[in-house]
């Protein structure tokens, strides 16, 4: 695939901080939608012509619902967008999810899990067995969460 250019890159920082501002200041698209999602990346196709902005959202269960709502709005969102910054040609705007939510919510319920497991309850809390078996999941909930970091 083909680097992008330097116009592109700067064209799509631009068009980054601008929806990223409509989104949190600007009251006539502001949802409350809008307030559990951030901007991942903005890709712009070599004519400069359409737009894909990659949305990481806080809540995997409404991420669709969010992506339609805005590729419903993209409309008006670009027309308060070119207000914000100068443009040669309108682009087409495309709203999609970001790869990288769906690999977070994975690790977010293996974390869930470890740490579920991990608080064991025994009525014998003096038992071998269960100060093995929570060492063992406390170790490897860790080691998760290094991976992470």
């Amino acid at each position: 695939m083909k680097q992008p250019s330097i116009r592109q890159l700067r064209v799509a920082n631009e068009i980054k901080e601008a929806l990223a501002h409509i989104m949190l200041y600007d009251n006539s698209h502001s949802s409350a939608l809008y307030k559990v999602l951030s901007i991942a990346s903005v890709e712009i196709t070599a004519d400069l012509r359409t737009v894909y902005v990659e949305i990481t959202c806080r809540e995997p269960t409404l991420a669709n619902s969010i992506i339609k709502d805005l590729n419903k709005r993209s409309k008006s969102l670009l027309y308060t967008l070119l207000q914000k910054i100068k443009l040669r040609h309108a682009p087409t705007l495309k709203f999609r999810t970001s790869e990288k939510n769906e690999e977070e919510e994975k690790k977010r319920q293996r974390l869930e899990m470890l740490i579920e497991e991990a608080n064991i309850k025994s009525t014998k809390k003096d038992d071998q067995f269960w100060y093995i078996t929570y060492c063992s999941k406390f170790v490897e909930l860790w080691s998760f969460l290094l991976q992470i970091h």
